[in-house]
């Protein structure tokens, strides 16, 4: 607490012994006598990076062979470390029912990665995720993140690709999906809800229903998720979709980004193939999907499907991770989908960099260039907001009597406003949609509602 108080402004009781200050974290800081604790001197070294750190791990391992200061000089190792040789040895005959076992099998498939033994890795990492030990969820998840970046074919990849979770979080705190219902009927307010507090609970309890069911399923985290929504070709996504070791709730939400992506890229044929992958479970979507279907020609198509979307705003061209879609609302995520970034923040580095994506080495030449043929294409057509508004300003020059007009124009007028989470609305456009919705249609029903809501605000 003192050491905070000293190279930190922040004094709130809930961050003593965590510091947030500028002075590097060196060896040194640390006081002799501290040192003299073998507990304490582990704390603070553990948490010291750089090669004084390491040296002084592999010390410490030398005067006791102690599993803690093995585990410790691993940790910090690279593969021009001293001595790197001899802990690798010493890892690799480290006893498998200690408490260490996990990292010190972790730190050693990094080492030896970083010297070109993929095979060894490969073979250790399958024993180890096959074999009955006791590991937690997210250590296993490490396990097959590193054995996933290893695969050789597109079936060890997809083997490797789902995450356990272990935990639903709420503000950076872990929550059970009952408690979340919970706090979420404790929301209801009669001046604010229009509806009777049975009628809320009932929606909530369906909206997070969805969360339940597949709550504890195998997941995709979003580095995953991000690696194929750059990286794999639309053939190639109708070949993932049908794969034995994505679940089926996966499977669907897979063929609602297929059938998204190649609408967007006017692939008519792929939409037509995967539509009848998911249009059965879309209940409240299925009427719209069927006219999509039954209609005869591109432009037909094209415009029923543009009305699809416009009233579904859980359909993206991009795989969502974790949770994701039907959820959005409830992750604080956007409607439809946002451009990709050229940036990243990166933890480690503190920083932002630019974006990176890993590209699985089984892909061939062939597959990256469409990949990214069709990824360029959907950067061109970028935030959603902007380009269903653009796509419903032609419509409804094209087909200025079709009765799908004013809803299609209220809903990119609504959704080019603010967005805290969004990717932002295009204020500029929203004017056009608004002053077209008065001037064309002035007693419509959805007019009215902009003109209702104004009054409101004002």
């Amino acid at each position: 607490f003192a050491y905070q108080n000293r190279f930190s402004d922040s004094t709130e009781d809930a961050y003593r012994g965590r510091y947030y200050g500028e002075e590097k974290t060196t060896l040194d800081i640390l006081p002799k006598f501290l040192r003299y604790d073998d507990l304490s001197d582990w704390l603070f070294t553990f948490q010291v990076q750089g090669n004084d750190a390491y040296l002084y791990s592999l010390s410490k391992y030398r005067q006791n062979n102690s599993d803690l200061w093995l585990l410790t000089a691993l940790s910090k190792a690279d593969k021009n470390s001293a001595e790197v040789s001899a802990l690798l040895e010493a890892a690799a005959n480290f006893d498998r029912f200690s408490a260490a076992y996990p990292t010190i099998a972790f730190h050693r498939a990094r080492i030896l990665l970083e010297l070109g033994k993929q095979t060894e890795v490969r073979k250790m990492l399958d024993e180890i995720l096959i074999s009955s030990l006791e590991m937690p969820i997210s250590t296993r998840n490490q396990f097959v993140e590193m054995r996933m970046g290893l695969a050789e074919s597109l079936d060890e990849f997809l083997k490797y690709s789902l995450k356990k979770p272990f935990t639903l979080s709420e503000g950076g705190y872990s929550i059970s999906i009952d408690e979340e219902i919970a706090q979420r009927k404790s929301y209801y307010d009669p001046e604010y809800d229009k509806i009777s507090r049975a009628e809320y609970d009932r929606q909530v309890e369906n909206e997070l229903q969805k969360i339940r069911e597949i709550a504890d399923d195998p997941m995709l985290d979003y580095e995953t998720a991000d690696i194929i929504n750059q990286n794999f070709p639309v053939p190639l996504l109708l070949e993932i979709q049908k794969s034995k070791h994505f679940p089926e709730y996966l499977q669907k939400r897979l063929a609602k980004a297929i059938w998204t992506r190649a609408v967007l890229l006017e692939d008519f044929t792929t939409a037509d193939k995967i539509l009848p992958e998911f249009i059965n479970d879309s209940d409240e979507f299925r009427e719209l999907f069927e006219n999509y279907k039954n209609a005869k020609t591109k432009s037909e198509k094209r415009y029923a499907a543009l009305f699809a979307i416009l009233k579904n705003d859980e359909l993206s061209p991009y795989l969502s991770s974790g949770l994701g879609y039907p959820n959005s609302n409830y992750s604080g995520g956007s409607k439809w989908w946002c451009s990709l970034s050229d940036e990243e923040y990166d933890e480690t580095l503190q920083k932002t960099i630019p974006r990176r994506s890993n590209k699985p080495d089984f892909l061939g030449e062939a597959q990256r260039n469409l990949a990214q043929t069709e990824l360029k294409k959907l950067n061109e057509i970028g935030n959603a907001p902007n380009y269903l508004s653009d796509k419903v300003l032609e419509w409804a020059k094209r087909s200025p009597k079709d009765e799908r007009i004013p809803e299609s124009l209220y809903i990119v007028y609504s959704a080019n406003g603010w967005d805290k989470y969004g990717c932002g609305g295009d204020f500029e456009k929203r004017t056009v949609v608004g002053n077209l919705l008065k001037r064309k249609y002035p007693s419509n029903k959805w007019t009215l509602m902009i003109i209702d809501s104004k009054n409101e605000n004002q």
